[in-house]
């Protein structure tokens, strides 16, 4: 993952969870990025240390399908753009 997706991804987190006052931001993450991931989650809550991220890591999509279901997603982070086309075109996530 490059300096520049992580460093967005990190303000991205940060934001989210200011909005949110300490609530839990459930993160769904395709599994090919659970190593780079772990990382900033890590990275984020050793300075945000009242905050919580609830991961869940399964392929784009399993992810997807799970959205879809209903499961709770604050955040999708897709490695194939079919799936997240497919969220979007559906309106179950806002582009």
């Amino acid at each position: 993952m490059k300096l520049k997706t992580i460093i967005a991804v990190i303000f991205f987190l940060a934001t989210l969870i200011n909005n949110a006052q300490a609530e839990t931001i459930n993160l769904s993450v395709a599994a090919s990025m659970t190593d780079a991931f772990k990382d900033i989650i890590a990275q984020f809550i050793s300075s945000h240390p009242g905050d919580r991220i609830q991961p869940n890591f399964a392929s784009s999509g399993s992810l997807a399908k799970q959205i879809e279901q209903g499961a709770p997603a604050d955040i999708y982070v897709s490695a194939n753009p079919k799936w997240m086309k497919y969220l979007v075109d559906n309106r179950l996530i806002e582009p």
